[in-house]
Formats: C-alpha cells, structure tokens, sequence
C-alpha cells in the first residue's frame, strides 16, 4: 500500500513552506524510489518517485494525464507550453522546425561569443571573493536563444525583460507549489510585482514591435507573425519561449558550475579535454559530441541538480500502476529530483561519478530514471538545443576560468521555473592563462 505523508502541524509542513525542493531531496533521500500520497492543508498529492510509475504517466499513452498549467497559461497567455489538444499540435509545428532546424556549428558560435562576453564582465568585476553568476549567465543563454531562435536580441525588448519574466515566474512558481496554508502577505506582493512587470514586458514589446526590430529572415518571430493574432498569441508565445529556452538551459550551466568548483581533480580532467581540441581549431558541435568526459559530467549535471524539480500533471480518469491507486482528478507531482535520485539505479546519488556514463551516454537500464527534459509527447522541445548550448558554454569556460565553490555546509534552494540557488550561485572565477 502507497504510503501517506500527513504534514499539517507537523515540521514538515513549515520546510515545505520554505523550501519545496529541499523537502523532496529529503523524500527522495529517506523514502528512495517510493511513490508517496503527500497531503498538504489536507489536500493530498500524488508523489511519484519511482522511474518506472514516471514514464507511464509521462508518456500516457492512453490518454488519461493531462498537463496542468497552474498560473502560467494567466500570467502568460496562450503559448505552444499552455495548451493541449489541436492548439498544441499548431504552435508545434510553427515553432520546432525553428528549434530542431538550427545549425548545429551555429549554436556552439553563438553560444561561445555570448558566454564569453559574460565570462570577461564577471572576471573584471571580480575581487577574489564569492560572487553570483546568475544574471551573467542567465542573460548570455537568453541572448543566444534570440539570435538562433527567436529572431531578435535581447537587448531590443529591453535590458529589463529577464528580470522581469522572473517576477512573473516567482509568482507562478508560488501559486503552482502546492502549499499548506493560504498565501497572505507574500503572495499579494507577488501578484502585485507580477502584474506590473507584465505591463512592462507588453509595453516594451509593442514597442519592439513598432520600431520593426525583430523579425529577422527566417526567425520563429517571423513566422509566428505572418500566422496572424487568430492562430497566434504573439506576445505570449514568445514570452514563454524566451523563459523556458533560457532558464533552464542557464540553470543547467550555474549548476554544472558549482559541481565543477567542488571537484578541482574533475576541472582539471574536463580542461585538459577541452584544451587538447582548443589547441588545435575552434570548438564544432562534433568536436563537443566527442567529448565524452564532458558528455558524462553534464549528464550527472542534470541528474543532481535538475532544473526543473518536478512536472505536475491531473488525472483524467482512474487509473492503477502497480500498488499505486490514481483517482480521476488527482494531481499528480513527478518528482524528478527524487526519480533521478533512487539509490537502486545510481548507487551514492549526490556524488558526480562520470563513470555511470560509457562514452559520455545514458545506459539503458538508466533511462527511466533520467528525465530532467521529462518525457513522452510534452518533452521539452528543445532539449538538444539545450545540450549542445550547455556543452558548448561549458567548454568554454572550463578553457578560460577556474572555478572555487565557497565551503558551506547549506546549499538553499528555491524554485522559478527552474531550480536555482536561494542566494544566488556564488562562485569565485580566476581567469587562465
């Protein structure tokens, strides 16, 4: 029998407050590989830990999960990520062949010249100590999304537009969270952050707009114009393709960073890859495919760290998997931290081994247990945009910076569409010879 988790008047209740991710990490550390009927203000959830339970509700091959939007189809309108059914199936086919058809070589130059850009301001605004690389790196993955993708630089929908965007996020983050006890204070100031950074994203993108600065040939921005605002809601399809192509992809890159500056051995090892290609020719997307050290580390990268925590999905009629019992309208949380976490299929889970990876690739008997893309037909679209970006970001900076993670028993973690640090990645940054 699935086990039920009761957290109202327990310290349970108040870590899930403060700390929704850190609370799964424990759930996956004590309850390893266990479904989990977890009641929050005497709703319950559904807690999927078990790879195997995952996929099949990801993959829903009988059509009985759907997705669930929470706030993000409000606060951002119609988009290829708030929709299902004929909707979905539209914006897909306007919005992959941009995605899937980029040139490989030109993800990795433009990666390169956006993530050395951030790498030359945090190297001159550094003195030594520990400090954030969020922003830098954020910024750099959303500019070469723009350029790639999405057919406008960043900086033409003003240099505002991420902090903003993570306004909205935080919002969206705290209502789609399932918490114990109503929102309050907090949450009126999120809403009212929320609503005004909204106003100026759509203010500065008419804005964009009527000065003629996006749209580039053969750019998703073009082609979701010419479909009309009956077929497309622009303003929300780009705003949520910005958000979910940098974020995570930016979130990916700041963890890998901090894992790198815990273990200078592995640096060491991932440089000396890096620089015995470097030496010879700029780095290509094959040369970074054949980079299996590489491969590997960002593979286990994205198996700690994911950057998006768990995916949320409702139940459209009953259902049964295993000993575990779904009841239509159940709400249903895959804890990714806590399938990619299961001691049985990784053995010591927190520790980087990039051994578990033959040749910098998943093992099959690996691959229901690795999911930070998610799976099944709602898969992030551009998981191998997001890859290359990170491999070829990564790369790079391994080849111009060494990385020291400040010591620190505590690692708080909060959530914004993807995982991130409370207080920011603080890292210290040397530039290399």
């Amino acid at each position: 029998m699935t086990e039920r988790i009761i957290t109202s008047g327990t310290p349970l209740a108040s870590a899930w407050l403060q700390s929704p991710c850190s609370v799964l990490y424990e759930l996956a550390r004590h309850r390893p590989g266990q479904n989990i009927i977890l009641e929050l203000g005497g709703a319950p959830f559904t807690l999927v830990q078990d790879g195997n339970t995952a996929r099949e509700i990801l993959r829903n091959a009988q059509g009985r999960y759907q997705k669930y939007y929470g706030s993000y189809k409000r606060l951002f309108g119609d988009s290829r990520l708030t929709t299902d059914g004929e909707g979905w199936r539209t914006l897909r086919d306007f919005s992959q062949p941009h995605i899937t058809g980029v040139e490989p070589d030109d993800i990795v130059q433009y990666t390169q010249i956006f993530f050395r850009a951030a790498l030359e301001n945090l190297v001159s605004v550094s003195d030594g100590t520990a400090q954030p690389v969020d922003t830098a790196i954020d910024f750099a993955a959303a500019a070469t999304l723009c350029k790639v993708v999405l057919g406008f630089q960043i900086e033409d929908w003003g240099n505002q537009t991420i902090d903003d965007i993570r306004l909205i996020l935080r919002l969206a983050s705290w209502e789609n969270f399932p918490r114990p006890n109503g929102g309050g204070v907090d949450h009126a100031m999120l809403q009212i952050d929320a609503e005004d950074a909204k106003l100026r994203l759509q203010n500065r993108f008419n804005e964009m707009l009527d000065t003629k600065k996006a749209g580039g040939p053969n750019s998703l921005f073009s082609t979701l114009a010419a479909a009309g605002p009956d077929k497309v809601d622009l303003f929300g399809e780009l705003s949520t393709m910005l958000f979910a192509g940098f974020d995570t992809t930016a979130s990916a890159v700041t963890w890998a960073m901090f894992l790198l500056g815990q273990d200078q051995a592995l640096q060491a090892r991932l440089r000396q890859s890096v620089r015995s290609r470097t030496a010879q020719a700029p780095l290509g997307a094959d040369d970074l495919m054949q980079m299996h050290d590489l491969n590997a580390f960002f593979l286990e990268a994205l198996r700690i760290f994911p950057p998006i925590p768990f995916v949320s999905r409702i139940a459209r009629s009953d259902d049964q998997i295993g000993d575990l019992d779904i009841k239509e309208g159940a709400r249903i949380l895959v804890s990714v931290i806590g399938v990619q976490q299961d001691p049985k299929v990784f053995d010591n889970p927190m520790q980087v081994q990039i051994s578990r990876h033959h040749n910098g690739s998943l093992r099959k008997e690996h691959m229901s247990n690795f999911i930070p893309f998610g799976d099944g037909k709602r898969i992030c679209p551009g998981a191998r945009f997001a890859n290359l970006e990170a491999l070829a970001a990564l790369a790079l900076i391994l080849d111009a910076v060494s990385i020291h993670t400040p010591v620190s028993k505590h690692v708080g973690l909060r959530w914004d569409a993807s995982m991130r640090q409370e207080n920011g990645t603080q890292l210290i940054l040397k530039p290399l010879s």
